[in-house]
């Protein structure tokens, strides 16, 4: 699995749901995913592109990226927050 995109079917991403996923590299989030659990990206060395379509970080916890290759976020002008679990955002 190298990418994943969350649909409309989804309004949360579970405690390490793709923890230790070492090829995913991309993953695109939509705003109806309210709540983003614990590690749920942990150890996935590759991810290094992440797109947001919300309007507030779903992110309560920073440990949901730890120790991955994870670096910015991709927001909509929209976006409401200053933050992605403290990484730096780029607008689209």
């Amino acid at each position: 699995l190298t990418s994943f995109s969350f649909n409309a079917n989804y309004t949360s991403i579970e405690n390490g749901a793709f923890f230790a996923c070492t090829k995913l590299s991309s993953l695109t989030i939509y705003g109806n995913i309210t709540e983003v659990g614990y590690w749920a990206f942990g150890r996935c060395q590759s991810l290094i592109s992440l797109t947001y379509f919300g309007l507030i970080n779903p992110v309560n916890d920073s440990d949901v990226f730890i120790n991955s290759a994870f670096e910015n976020a991709y927001v909509t002008e929209e976006y409401k927050d200053d933050n992605f679990v403290d990484i730096l955002l780029l607008y689209m």
